[in-house]
């Protein structure tokens, strides 16, 4: 097999599992608050990155210039796209947050031009307005009350989306720096000693740890947090950097597709959801523009 062979099933096996991610992260926000779920998601991801480190024996990892190199974009992936995403999914439904996470790659290839130099042909810059006219016109059809929690939701994903976005174009140059063991587990401890020491800020503040703790005597909590920490967060991070390594990360982004279309079949089939019409017909033109981004040649 060879690694773009390697690096696309790395990348298709990414876009499953954000796929289902969608879905456990509803699951699971029935029981905790955005805060207190991502502290657990990510207390369970770094355990699963203690035992890689462990059992390969890798305590090379920590080094100071390790933590202080890759501070700043840890902020960025997983920590704001976390963040902003699980407050979007506590507000829209799965379905609708994956139609908007279909614009990855658009928002991706934007960033890279302005970031990294690369180009794009008049047909890419085309098919990139079609896709923003998608989001625009799910955007507009949601104003009839401009503080809406579908509206608010929504820009809280595309905030995700933008997080994401600017840490594939970053992440080209680090994969080239760093192992993707060490880049995966410093970037993961980092995000969990930010969302637990909020959530113990806020507990601590209101003198209650009830809803930190209730969650985890929920049977369907605990298999939502072990998914999400140790599948989706550091085993899909694993697989992201390992395709970023391998591919461009606009063709990594393309991917999103698979994710989004499997985020919606699982919304609507397993959790009931329904999609407004200006979600179809939006979701529609994302779509057409990203295929036709991808397809269009410089």
């Amino acid at each position: 097999m060879t690694d773009r062979q390697k690096g696309l099933l790395a990348a298709l096996g990414f876009a499953v599992t954000l796929g289902f991610s969608f879905l456990f992260m509803k699951i699971a926000l029935r029981y905790a608050t955005p805060i207190d779920l991502l502290a657990h998601r990510f207390t369970a991801a770094m355990l699963a990155g203690l035992v890689f480190v462990i059992v390969g024996k890798r305590w090379d990892i920590f080094t100071k210039n390790h933590f202080r190199a890759l501070f700043p974009v840890s902020l960025i992936y997983p920590t704001l796209f976390f963040f902003f995403q699980a407050l979007g999914l506590d507000r829209v439904t799965s379905s609708e947050a994956g139609i908007i996470n279909a614009s990855m790659p658009i928002f991706t290839l934007v960033l890279a031009s302005f970031i990294l130099g690369e180009t794009s042909s008049r047909r890419q810059k085309g098919f990139i307005l079609l896709s923003a006219f998608g989001i625009g016109f799910i955007f507009a059809m949601q104003l009839d009350d401009s503080l809406s929690p579908s509206l608010v939701g929504s820009l809280f994903m595309v905030l995700s989306i933008v997080s994401n976005a600017l840490y594939k174009v970053l992440a080209r140059r680090l994969t080239k720096r760093y192992d993707l063991l060490t880049l995966t587990f410093i970037t993961t401890l980092y995000t969990f000693i930010y969302f637990n020491g909020i959530a113990a800020v806020s507990h601590i503040r209101s003198n209650d740890w009830s809803g930190y703790v209730e969650p985890l005597t929920s049977p369907a909590f605990l298999g939502s947090i072990a998914f999400l920490g140790m599948l989706a967060s550091f085993g899909a991070g694993f697989l992201s950097n390992y395709a970023l390594s391998k591919m461009k990360a606009a063709t990594m982004s393309v991917f999103s597709n698979v994710s989004t279309l499997l985020t919606i079949t699982l919304g609507i089939t397993l959790l009931g959801e329904t999609l407004a019409w200006y979600h179809v017909v939006g979701g529609m033109f994302v779509v057409c523009g990203v295929i036709g981004t991808t397809l269009s040649k410089h």
